[in-house]
C-alpha cells in the first residue's frame, strides 16, 4: 500500500532520511519510533507531499506518487497531528465536513456522514455535533479532530505524534479507541510516536529509526524478542522490554476457552492487571469476562508469558 524505494531527504545538507525502503501493505497499523531528529516526521511528510524526495520514489497503491497532483493526492490521505488544528470559529460538525464541502459532497450525504463518525469516535450526536472546539476538553478535540481525518474515507490515515499532548488516562482511552477504530474500518494507518508503550499497543508493524536509516522493521513481539542492534534493544527497554508487553497486550489477546474460580478480569484490561490480581489472590488463572460481562475463557499464569499469541 505504502512503498518507499531507497528515500532519502536532507535538510540545509544535514541528512534527515537515508536510503529507506521499507513497505506497509494494506490494512496496516505501522508505527514510526526514534529519537528526536531521527527522521521519523520526515517520513510522514514525505507520504503526503509535504515535503519532496532528494533521492528515491515513494509509491502508493503502487503509483508512484512523485507524478500525482499534491492537492488530489492528500484529499486521498488523512492527516491527524498532535495541536489538532480545529477551527475555531467553526462547529463540531462543520469541522468534520471540511473535506466534504471541497469535494461538495450534497448535504445529506454530509450530514449522515458526520453523524456516522461521531458515533465512530465516541461523541454523542446531540451533544457534540453544535459545539465549538473551546467547548471541549483536549481528548474530545482530539476525537474530532480524529473524525475530520477520515471524513471523506481516506484511503491511509497518517497521525504525527496524535496523543502526544494528552494526560495519561485520556491518551489511554483514545489509544483504546484506536484499536476499535482500526478494527472497524482496516484502514492502513502510519503514525510516529516517541511512546514506545504507544507503538506496541497499536500497532502491527514497528519501523524503528536511527540517525534517519530504518534499522528494524518488524511486528512488534518480533522487535522484542530479536532486536536487530544494541540500540533497538536499549530504546525498547533493554532487559524489561518484556515486560512492556505486559502493559500494551490485552487479555482478550491470551484468554483461552475454559473455566475458572474467581473475580473475573475484563478482555479489555492490560496484561498486568491480570498478573497483579493473581499474584494479590494466590492464584494461577482468572475468569475473562467480554465488555457485555459474559464470560469469554480463563487466562493463566502461563498464557501471561507467552511470547507469541497463539
Amino acid at each position: 500500500m505504502i512503498e518507499f524505494e531507497r528515500v532519502s531527504k536532507a535538510y540545509e545538507g544535514r541528512p534527515a532520511l537515508v536510503d529507506a525502503s521499507f513497505t506497509i501493505a494494506r490494512g496496516e497499523f505501522a508505527a514510526v519510533v526514534g529519537p528526536s531528529g531521527a527522521g521519523k516526521s520526515t517520513a510522514l511528510r514525505l507520504v503526503n507531499r509535504m515535503i519532496e524526495p532528494d533521492a528515491g520514489a515513494i509509491r502508493i497503491g503502487g503509483e508512484d506518487i512523485a507524478g500525482a497532483d499534491p492537492v488530489a493526492l492528500r484529499r486521498r490521505l488523512g492527516y491527524v497531528i498532535q495541536s489538532i488544528g480545529l477551527f475555531p470559529h467553526w462547529t463540531v460538525a462543520r469541522n468534520i465536513a471540511t473535506v466534504p464541502h471541497l469535494l461538495r459532497w450534497p448535504a445529506a450525504r454530509i450530514e449522515a456522514r458526520i453523524g456516522e463518525l461521531l458515533d465512530l469516535v465516541g461523541l454523542d450526536r446531540a451533544a457534540f455535533r453544535d459545539r465549538y472546539p473551546h467547548q471541549l476538553s483536549g481528548g474530545e478535540q482530539q476525537r474530532v479532530g480524529l473524525a475530520r481525518a477520515l471524513a471523506a474515507g481516506p484511503e491511509i490515515l497518517l497521525m504525527d505524534e496524535p496523543f502526544g499532548a494528552l494526560d495519561a488516562v485520556t491518551r489511554d482511552s483514545l489509544q483504546g479507541e484506536m484499536v476499535r477504530i482500526h478494527r472497524t474500518t482496516g484502514k492502513t494507518i502510519l503514525m510516529v510516536t516517541h511512546d514506545i508503550d504507544e507503538a506496541l499497543r497499536l500497532a502491527s508493524r514497528i519501523l524503528v529509526i536511527e540517525d534517519g536509516r530504518v534499522v528494524q522493521n518488524a511486528p512488534p513481539e518480533e522487535i522484542i524478542d530479536s532486536p536487530a542492534s544494541e540500540f533497538v534493544r536499549t530504546l525498547f527497554g533493554g532487559e524489561t522490554a518484556h515486560l512492556r508487553l505486559l502493559k500494551v497486550r490485552r487479555v482478550g489477546e491470551r484468554a483461552r476457552p475454559g473455566e475458572a474460580p474467581g473475580d473475573p478480569v475484563a478482555a479489555d484490561a492490560p496484561l498486568e492487571t491480570a498478573l497483579a490480581r493473581m499474584l494479590a489472590a494466590g492464584v494461577h488463572a482468572l475468569p475473562v469476562i467480554d465488555p457485555n460481562g459474559r464470560a469469554a475463557g480463563v487466562i493463566r499464569m502461563d498464557d501471561l508469558v507467552r511470547r507469541r499469541p497463539s
